[in-house]
């Protein structure tokens, strides 16, 4: 009786270049790899389930790492390369644009509008705030975090708008429909 044993083939694997996500979505079901034209694999084998990333959702780069399958692979002993210059990345989302602000009152030299919920679910998850605009007469939008614009002139005409602010994970979305406002008389 012979036995006979058969030794692992090394090989090296790299992550491929520029895979991504957008913050809130889902992750691939696998992570695309290369094998290295110097340790081709043997005839017409395959590999799978290589790659795995470091653990994180929010936007930025992540280190690969092989998975416990290709630790273990009874074939192969693989080794990752370019892991410390390839990553992958989860880039910053943008949330839709809130709701067309409503006035709530007006004075002669104050304008509230109406509190805006944030609904965007983008936004929702990443904690993102309303920010409220006033629009100048050179069509520059002067953002704050509250509804209350304090300081205006009486018998004047006013613009204004909402975004979700940036966050770590978000841009600021667009802007809303603008709301038109003529302030009293004082």
């Amino acid at each position: 009786q012979v036995t006979v044993t058969v030794a692992k083939k090394a090989i090296n694997v790299a992550p491929a270049a520029g895979q991504t996500k957008v913050f809130g979505s889902s992750d691939p079901n696998s992570y695309g790899f290369e094998v290295g034209e110097e340790t081709p694999l043997v005839g017409e084998d395959k590999l799978m389930d290589v790659l795995k990333r470091a653990e994180g959702e929010d936007a930025g780069d992540y280190a690969y790492s092989l998975t416990e399958s290709a630790e273990t692979n009874t074939h192969y002993t693989i080794t990752l390369t370019d892991a410390d210059t390839i990553k992958f990345s989860i880039t910053k989302a943008t949330p839709a644009a809130p709701v067309m602000p409503v006035l709530k009152s007006s004075t002669s030299d104050t304008v509230t509008l109406e509190t805006i919920e944030v609904t965007d679910a983008v936004a929702v998850k990443a904690g993102a705030a309303v920010e409220y605009g006033i629009i100048d007469a050179e069509n520059v939008t002067n953002w704050q975090a509250g509804p209350v614009f304090e300081g205006l002139a009486g018998d004047t005409a006013y613009r204004f708008t909402a975004r979700y602010a940036a966050t770590k994970n978000t841009e600021a979305s667009p802007e809303s429909t603008i709301l038109d406002v003529k302030t009293p008389v004082g």
